[in-house]
């Protein structure tokens, strides 16, 4: 499958492509990136709507965003997305303003798949809760201040500013043994995301009895 990325860097490129092709079941391609600045969730929000398009019209089987709370407001169910939202992933899913696109007929292409996903606060968590970190609290309700955050990252790399490689040598074999189970258990936006795919797995089914591809 063909995915376009929309990340901060390419380390987050590569923990979610491993995480959609644990969770999807498929070999993932990374056919188009885009990056957001970090700290760039302004950047991300002008350019959603674009990334959204230019993945339907070029026939990809979808795009991800993925950017890291870093404190705000976490996502709620009950949440609607709005452009006044102080909800990262509210913000973010009314900026690509996907209605138009999806309201379109496709065919005889499969439908494209727009994955959002914000962690709590941050990939760190994620990734520490693979690794039973004793977190002082509820894994999501910890990382909201910067000091924080540096404090979980040199809980998960040695160093609290760790380099590219440094951090592919420590999330590499977390992801290879990823127990989608207890992060799950761990982590609700975690489970919302893995959520979002199974959604999206089974509209592709769907689609396949339909047309018979």
């Amino acid at each position: 499958m063909r995915f376009a990325f929309c990340v901060e860097d390419d380390t987050d490129e590569e923990i979610f492509r491993a995480l959609l092709e644990k969770l999807w079941g498929e070999p993932i391609e990374v056919a188009q990136t885009f990056r957001f600045p970090r700290g760039g969730f302004g950047p991300a929000l002008t350019t959603a709507n674009a990334i959204a398009r230019r993945t339907w019209f070029e026939h990809l089987d979808g795009a991800l965003f993925a950017i890291d709370n870093d404190g705000h407001e976490p996502h709620r169910d009950d949440h609607v997305p709005s452009k006044n939202s102080s909800c990262r992933l509210c913000r973010l899913r009314f900026e690509a303003n996907l209605g138009d696109l999806l309201a379109r007929d496709r065919a005889p292409f499969m439908p494209a798949h727009y994955l959002f996903v914000v962690p709590v606060q941050f990939i760190e968590t994620w990734l520490l809760c693979l690794t039973s970190h004793p977190f002082a609290g509820a894994p999501e309700a910890v990382g909201v201040t910067h000091t924080e955050r540096r404090l979980l990252k040199a809980a998960l790399y040695g160093v609290s500013n760790p380099d590219r490689e440094t951090r592919r040598k420590a999330t590499k074999p977390l992801l290879s043994k990823l127990d989608r189970a207890e992060l799950a258990r761990r982590s609700e936006s975690f489970r919302r995301f893995a959520s979002e795919i199974e959604e999206a797995k089974s509209a592709r089914m769907r689609t396949l009895l339909t047309h018979g591809q």
